[in-house]
């Protein structure tokens, strides 16, 4: 792959950019300053205000949304970005484009979500699955699965494996479908970027070494224009679909946010408190040093005699720890630095030495996560106490109102500062990844991520499935989520199933029609638009009448998970409470 392609400047629809020289010609927007502006004022972009982030239909003014998150993910994507071109001789001078562009996708990454987070996703594939087993669920006497597996095992699998990801490039596909639409008509190279996986329903695997292939990435309905986007691109690659380079900072930037900013929402909504986390990310990391320093250790199990002088030096490793972790802020260093002295005398010859500094080696590097825990308890711990001196002094009437919160307001501001800082220490080693593994990023080769190797960024996602994802306040809102999604859908689908066919008078009923009436014109102008295009193949002979019709079903049944994926959580509520006569 080529920059200069990979940067490509084609759209959908030509489109004439607004020149800025009457103020200043440092003003002037490029193709990705334009893109970046019609996101931020599109649909679709507005909408994420009022979607889930982590807490579903919160009440909170604090915690994130998907907006915010968004907003989140697209500046650090522009600064990785920007961190990676500027040691990078292929993109030297072009750091301004590979940022906005990245920044562009930021923005955009979430839009294809559902309402009620990824929780919404696995609502629309359960209902859609369940509905393709019954034979009852037909279209003429015959059961829509094998309708739609006649024409093309996609259409039925889009459902079943509804995907965000693809959602979101169906959305900024919606530009091509008809003249004078007022859809965001990004460029090719911002829509690549949010291809994190280049893969039809039929043709991925969650278990496969290759992260891109992990989910599905594109419908049917999007093949062509993501065939037109892969091949302009150049990230079509042997007859391929591979990943655009910048995919992976986008990627990183995503991971970087969510991981770090959820923890803040997560201790101010009281899930942990800063204590919990402490100690929490204390036992995980320690398990990560023992357990890639056992690793290193079992390699050496032919060779008794070092093998035994290993463990022995491991067992020394364990006890240092448990005396040390006694009280944190005193330690007795004299018996430490003993301890340390005898188990580093049982290795004599030099292989033995040579052996001992690899299981050193082995032990920093798996301490590297650990080592960021230490600013935050030694700051946590110098504001209790200096809360227990100000405290025996007495209080001011204002002192004694202040918040009694299981996290004082002190420590979650020292908590949110650490978290700024552990975020610009993942960027780096994002950036450092992306640096290592370039030959095979632009290849289209590299298999993985680039915050993979993180601990501490593994640690931190697993902190939030320990103490949040299982809590009772968000099992009682997704099971709302559940019956508001699976209700929209039975109604919406049942409305669309005859609509525009010649006998759909025959089928449909008064209240078919005050379903299909909810549905806003912009996408039943989408629908339009594309059965115009099958229309067309149909009558010079280039599709069958059979597949077509299945294809027209499968449109309809679209722009009902258009409808529903592109609602806000409060949308979606008020609209099933209407549906169902609660308001």
């Amino acid at each position: 792959m080529e920059w200069d392609q990979l940067l490509c400047t084609t759209r959908q629809r030509a489109k004439e950019l607004p020149q800025g020289r009457r103020f200043s010609r440092a003003l002037e927007l490029d193709s990705f300053d334009d893109d970046f502006l019609s996101i931020v004022s599109s649909q679709a972009f507005r909408r994420l205000q009022d979607k889930t982030q982590v807490f579903p239909l919160d009440k909170s003014d604090f915690v994130r949304t998907r907006l915010t998150h968004s907003m989140e993910v697209s500046t650090i994507a522009r600064y990785l970005a920007q961190m990676i071109a500027e040691d990078c001789d292929d993109l030297r001078g072009r750091e301004g484009h590979v940022g906005t562009i990245t920044a562009c996708a930021g923005l955009l990454h979430d839009t294809g979500n559902p309402p009620f987070g990824h929780y919404g996703e696995e609502v629309i594939r359960d209902w859609f699955r369940r509905q393709f087993r019954a034979d009852s669920f037909a279209f003429r006497g015959q059961p829509v699965r094998e309708m739609f597996n006649a024409a093309d095992p996609r259409m039925t699998a889009d459902f079943e494996h509804f995907e965000g990801n693809a959602q979101g490039l169906r959305i900024l596909s919606k530009a091509g479908l008809r003249d004078g639409s007022h859809d965001v008509n990004l460029t090719y190279a911002v829509m690549n970027t949010l291809i994190k996986y280049p893969n039809p329903s039929t043709d991925f695997d969650r278990d496969s070494a290759d992260v891109k292939r992990h989910k599905m990435g594109y419908y049917y309905a999007e093949r062509e224009i993501m065939d037109a986007v892969c091949t302009a691109t150049g990230t079509k690659v042997d007859g391929a679909y591979v990943r655009h380079p910048l995919v992976y900072i986008m990627e990183a930037a995503d991971d970087i946010a969510y991981a770090t900013a959820d923890l803040a929402d997560a201790v101010k909504k009281g899930r942990f408190t800063v204590t919990d986390f402490i100690q929490y990310y204390e036992k995980e990391s320690n398990a990560v040093i023992d357990r890639q320093m056992e690793a290193f250790i079992g390699q050496f199990r032919d060779d008794a005699a070092l093998h035994e002088k290993l463990r022995r030096y491991y067992d020394v490793h364990l006890l240092m720890r448990a005396k040390a972790a006694v009280d944190w802020t005193y330690r007795d260093q004299d018996e430490l630095k003993r301890m340390d002295a005898e188990r580093r005398a049982l290795f004599q010859t030099p292989v033995e030495q040579d052996v001992l500094r690899q299981l050193e080696a082995v032990k920093d590097r798996a301490k590297d996560a650990r080592n960021r825990l230490n600013d935050l308890r030694k700051r946590v711990s110098a504001a209790r106490a200096a809360e227990q001196e100000e405290a025996a002094r007495g209080r001011s009437v204002l002192r004694r109102t202040l918040s009694h919160s299981d996290t004082p307001e002190s420590e979650f501001a020292i908590f949110e500062n650490w978290l700024e800082e552990v975020r610009l220490w993942l960027m780096r080693s994002a950036a450092d990844a992306f640096r290592e593994h370039y030959a095979a990023i632009m290849a289209g080769t590299f298999p993985g991520e680039l915050c993979e190797g993180s601990e501490a960024l593994h640690i931190m996602k697993k902190a939030m499935a320990a103490f949040v994802y299982d809590a009772q306040e968000l099992i009682t809102l997704e099971l709302s989520a559940k019956r508001i999604v699976e209700s929209l859908l039975e109604d919406l689908i049942h409305a669309v199933l005859y609509a525009d066919e010649p006998d759909e008078a025959e089928h449909m009923t008064t209240i078919d029609d005050r379903f299909l009436h909810m549905i806003p014109d912009n996408f039943k102008m989408d629908y339009l638009g594309a059965k115009a295009q099958i229309e067309r193949r149909v009558k010079s002979g280039a599709q069958t009448r059979e597949n077509a019709d299945a294809e027209e079903l499968y449109l309809r049944f679209l722009m009902v998970t258009d409808f529903i994926s592109g609602m806000t959580d409060s949308f979606a509520r008020n609209l099933y409470r209407i549906a169902n006569g609660m308001d």
